[in-house]
């Protein structure tokens, strides 16, 4: 089944209210036009979005990108290996979202049923040919409402990039979530209390070094006081 969907006319300001997962680029094997650079990830309370950017793209460079959503974030559900010799990493995908820009603008959805994928309606989903960059907007009720965050995982092929190149990435709950950190197969956001603690970690060493010279220096000036004194009397 083959839906063909408009464009929105209003798109999030990727740079500015997204989450971005930067990708590594020039991997081997993998050509300008499947080398993804960037890809962003959006929810607001009605839609969640993805941007896919790559190194190449213009006119006749086609996309083709799946993304694979592990909406529960379990390996013991949803589709699991590999899906048409693409790998899922380590998710359990319950959802596939394929969009094929090749001679027109083609958006499927996918549900895992537990032994096949099955078609879903693109009823309230957009997609757009942005410079032969990809924008993409799924209705959240075509997802069941799913829990944030949720775990994903881009790729654009025929070439095969994957982002990221190991495991997935995780969505965090809410709109304009903050820049994230790269932990393990996974990029995560980062709280402002949680960036507060790992500076204090980082610092630790030196904080207890600066303690110990601090009692040292106290203990000096405390016999220097005293020795003062007695030869005053």
């Amino acid at each position: 089944m083959v839906s063909q969907v408009s464009a929105q006319s209003i798109w999030p300001n990727w740079q500015v209210v997204a989450t971005s997962y930067p990708d590594s680029t020039y991997e081997a094997g993998v050509s300008g036009r499947e080398d993804m650079t960037v890809c962003y990830v959006y929810k607001d309370t009605n839609y969640v979005y993805f941007r896919v950017e790559r190194r190449e793209s213009g006119a006749g460079f086609e996309i083709v990108v799946t993304i694979f959503l592990d909406v529960d974030q379990s390996q013991a559900t949803g589709k699991t290996g590999t899906d048409n010799s693409l790998s899922l990493h380590d998710l359990g995908a319950e959802y596939k979202i394929l969009l094929d820009i090749t001679f027109a603008i083609n958006l499927y959805i996918y549900r895992w049923d537990g032994s096949a994928w099955l078609v879903l309606s693109t009823a309230g989903s957009h997609a757009e040919d942005d410079n032969y960059n990809a924008n993409i907007a799924i209705p959240l009720t075509t997802l069941a409402n799913p829990s944030f965050p949720i775990d994903i995982l881009f790729v654009c092929h025929y070439y095969t990039d994957y982002n990221p190149d190991t495991g997935h990435i995780t969505y965090p709950s809410g709109p304009g979530a903050s820049t994230p950190v790269p932990v393990g197969g996974q990029i995560k956001d980062v709280s402002t209390i949680e960036l507060i603690a790992s500076y204090l970690q980082s610092i630790a060493p030196y904080l207890l070094t600066f303690a110990i010279v601090a009692v040292i220096v106290a203990g000096i000036l405390t016999i220097k006081r005293s020795s003062k004194r007695q030869i005053t009397k």
